[in-house]
């Protein structure tokens, strides 16, 4: 690092581990060859006024676990998760559109909030509460909350979370190895002057020199 700027070394969550995996498949290289990468275990808390249930992160594990309060209450869970989860593969692919605009795209039912769509699939009142509480930020109107957040534990329940060994220091690190083993040059405190878009791509930088 260079002056007062560090890298974080501690716990970092990440979700959507594709997208990292992409930048070093796009260089023919494998992510995991460059930095150690762990899939964590995860549980979720449905806790609203009067209730406070624990169920796995896992969604096989999570889905017999809501089959023991009953079958359709596991199946519309299931639903809810898939509809979600369609969601964010609309948003991946219109991922310069607004929230509003992927709305439009085929295969989204238009609800603009959470309340919309928990409401529409899940039937049992102690589960449906737990997720409206659980797409809230504090001090929300649970009627009125984005449907991203709820769509947040879908891709966490379906693409699992992760941590990089040593932090998000360690990616930069394998960036940076990758770069080297291209034959690339890294030149640190570097004033820029442009970065070179293609599209909504970043291509390239420019210094100032």
């Amino acid at each position: 690092c260079e002056g007062d700027f560090h890298f974080a070394r501690g716990a970092v969550l990440v979700q959507d581990i594709g997208e990292y995996e992409a930048v070093f498949r796009a260089a023919g290289q494998n992510l995991h060859d460059y930095v150690d990468v762990k899939r964590l275990k995860v549980n979720f808390d449905f806790i609203n006024r009067n209730n406070h249930q624990v169920f796995s992160g896992d969604l096989t594990q999570m889905l017999m676990e809501l089959r023991t309060i009953s079958a359709k209450t596991a199946q519309n869970y299931l639903q809810y998760t898939t509809a979600l989860y369609g969601r964010h593969q609309l948003r991946e692919q219109y991922q310069h559109f607004a929230d509003d605009e992927i709305l439009t795209k085929k295969g989204s039912d238009r609800s603009h909030y959470a309340a919309q769509i928990i409401k529409s699939y899940i039937t049992n009142p102690k589960i449906r509460e737990a997720l409206l509480f659980q797409s809230a930020y504090p001090g929300q109107e649970l009627n009125r909350c984005s449907f991203s957040r709820a769509m947040t534990p879908a891709v966490m329940q379906m693409e699992g979370v992760y941590h990089f060994i040593g932090g998000m220091a360690s990616f930069i690190q394998a960036l940076a190895q990758l770069v080297v083993s291209l034959g690339g040059i890294i030149e640190t405190t570097q004033p820029v002057s442009e970065i070179v878009m293609a599209g909504h791509e970043a291509v390239g930088v420019k210094t100032a020199d």
